[in-house]
């Protein structure tokens, strides 16, 4: 996605990836419809800065 209109990137380097890390059925509209969890990832398919859920996954198996 473009990073840039997030605030997440600069204009002239804007590319970013959503990873689905996390899906549940949405408790709210029922049915098929899906609740998916991303995580931002850098074009190399590293953590981007932001992603602080990366870490916490981290701690989270440590302990």
């Amino acid at each position: 996605f473009d990073g840039s209109s997030t605030n997440q990137a600069p204009g002239s380097n804007s590319d970013c990836v959503l990873r689905p890390v996390f899906e549940t059925p949405d408790p709210i509209r029922g049915g098929d419809n899906r609740l998916v969890l991303c995580e931002v990832q850098l074009t190399d398919f590293t953590p981007h800065p932001t992603n602080t859920r990366a870490a916490a996954l981290g701690v989270a198996e440590r302990y």
